[in-house]
């Protein structure tokens, strides 16, 4: 299933790897969104997106793993 970046509206998609050791097709998520919680919410945020929210507030995101 999609997942969608709440600050940014970006959707990513599961995304088809192939490696060499490996010849079968392996769908997998993109590892690019982290969970956040924000007040009581949990929000799931990109990792570009969080990169620059820390910047401009200055302050530490607690981030949800």
């Amino acid at each position: 299933m999609p997942a969608k970046c709440a600050i940014t509206g970006t959707t990513y998609k599961k995304v088809k790897k192939r490696s060499k050791s490996m010849q079968s097709t392996i769908t997998r998520v993109r590892s690019n969104l982290q969970k956040i919680k924000i007040g009581n919410k949990q929000v799931k945020v990109s990792v570009r997106a969080l990169r620059t929210l820390k910047k401009k507030l200055k302050t530490q995101v607690k981030v949800v793993v």
